[in-house]
């Protein structure tokens, strides 16, 4: 089926292969987005406060830069102003969550496999 989305993922099998691993990759953006929303809960909605508790939780300058405008390569930023960034998202997912998605296409296969 070639690679013809913008994850650059390889698709092989059948259109439900392909709508499971499409379904797998929207998942993670609402993954992304949920964990964004669980910051903005614990800190009132306040900005900066959420982007210093994604910081101060282990997220990675790369996954805040995906949702904050202003940050630096050394995490300096005056402003943590929310802004998402699809294409830099999609890099992020692109480098680390095909697994994911390769493992969403295994199930399905798995399920033919025993249905």
């Amino acid at each position: 089926m070639g690679n013809d989305n913008n994850l650059y993922y390889e698709y092989h099998g059948d259109v439900y292969e392909r709508l499971a691993g499409m379904l797998m990759h929207e998942a993670i953006h609402v993954m992304h987005c949920r964990q964004i929303q669980r910051a903005l809960n614990v800190t009132d909605g306040n900005m900066p406060k959420a982007y210093e508790y994604l910081k101060k939780n282990g997220y990675t300058q790369e996954f805040l830069k995906i949702f904050f405008v202003g940050i630096d390569d050394t995490g300096v930023d005056d402003r943590h102003i929310f802004h998402f960034d699809p294409d830099r998202e999609h890099i992020y997912i692109l480098k680390y969550d095909h697994g994911a998605i390769s493992e969403a296409i295994t199930e399905y296969q798995m399920f033919l496999r025993h249905r």
